[in-house]
């Protein structure tokens, strides 16, 4: 059996190029490859094809003459001269992957609202298909979705969270958490201050002292038709009269935000339509605090006279916020000063009775610890 045998000769060749009236030699090294196993009788040639040879010094330069050949691609088209673009595309193509990145199809509508393909990309446009009809979640299908511009509104179905099992769950508003018993709804801090947000405190008639200067009178008025009496403090329809009291001020109390209402009723005789004006003012009391100190500006609270004057309970609206003079430290008391006042918009002649005065206030968890 014949040995093939590869070999390299090394062959100098003296080229004499004519330039500017002189020959001058150059060597150009040409390295042959022979493979028939007999070096003799092999021929050498240099052999350039069409082109320019120029010299420059000691440098001999070869420029090819553009060759317009079918089975050759022009490297300045960028490979638009392929017969088949999207075929040799294919054929160097690399797919992505979960772990390597490469080319990847855009999906259909159908594809995407399909939710199987493992080999497609999501666009835009395929999200309507997608939430109009959603793809199980466990064993629960989703309704279909409302898309405008993109921006989706569902109502998802799925199993309801327990006390003992995860799931899906609604927010309870202010309204459902107020009521405490919804046992199926969650509870948003909003809907928890909801519940928490205000307290009263109810102060009868019986618990006000008369004030040291002009003062109501506390009296007992009885109504004989079913024997219902009621103790009341009564106000002159002409002089301006007061009556105080202190009470403590629980820690679980907001000291900010206090408003007041007051129930009453006219004495015999006054007429539907006339206005009692009240006024409210306060102090806070610590430990220390002088006895004798300013109250705070007076919050003024009108009411009008319904029909039956002397027959029918009166519950003023809420007012505005009364602010008390000195600072709140938890253990103080609030100490108040109610009066009918007759130097604005009181145009009831006869006496007010006076059943209670009830404040209003905010629940103050973070200060809710005790004394």
């Amino acid at each position: 059996m014949r040995t093939r045998k590869i070999f390299k000769i090394c062959l100098f060749v003296a080229i004499f190029i004519a330039f500017s009236g002189q020959a001058q030699a150059e060597r150009m090294g040409i390295y042959v490859e022979e493979s028939d196993g007999d070096p003799a009788g092999a021929a050498y040639k240099l052999q350039f094809p069409d082109g320019t040879l120029t010299r420059s010094g000691g440098t001999a330069t070869y420029s090819p003459t553009t060759i317009d050949d079918a089975r050759y691609l022009n490297e300045a088209d960028n490979l638009s001269d392929v017969d088949n673009a999207a075929t040799a595309y294919g054929n160097i193509k690399q797919g992505a992957t979960t772990s390597s990145t490469g080319a990847i199809e855009i999906a259909t509508d159908a594809e995407a609202a399909a939710a199987t393909a493992t080999d497609k990309c999501l666009v835009p446009s395929n999200l309507p298909d997608i939430f109009a009809a959603p793809p199980a979640m466990g064993t629960d299908t989703p309704a279909a979705a409302t898309v405008t511009d993109f921006t989706v509104t569902t109502s998802i179905s799925g199993p309801d969270a327990t006390t003992v099992a995860e799931g899906l769950v609604e927010l309870a508003t202010s309204a459902e958490t107020a009521t405490g018993s919804d046992a199926a709804r969650a509870v948003t801090p909003a809907g928890l201050a909801a519940v928490y947000q205000y307290v009263y405190r109810d102060i009868p008639a019986g618990l006000w002292e008369i004030s040291a200067g002009d003062h109501a009178t506390h009296e007992s008025s009885a109504w004989a038709t079913n024997g219902i009496s009621k103790g009341h403090y009564s106000f002159s329809g002409a002089t301006t009269e007061c009556v105080e009291c202190s009470i403590f001020w629980e820690p679980g109390w907001s000291s900010t935000s206090l408003k007041y209402l007051v129930k009453w009723t006219g004495d015999t005789g006054a007429s539907a339509g006339d206005t009692v004006e009240w006024e409210l003012s306060a102090k806070w009391e610590n430990n220390d605090n002088a006895i004798d100190a300013a109250l705070g500006s007076a919050v003024e609270l009108n009411d009008t006279l319904l029909a039956n004057n002397d027959g029918d309970v009166h519950a003023t609206g809420l007012s505005g916020t009364v602010t008390p003079s000195g600072s709140y430290s938890v253990g103080a008391d609030l100490h108040l000063q109610l009066c009918r006042d007759h130097d604005g918009s009181d145009t009831m002649t006869e006496h007010a009775k006076m059943f209670r005065v009830v404040i209003q206030s905010q629940q103050n968890q973070q200060n809710a610890s005790g004394l």
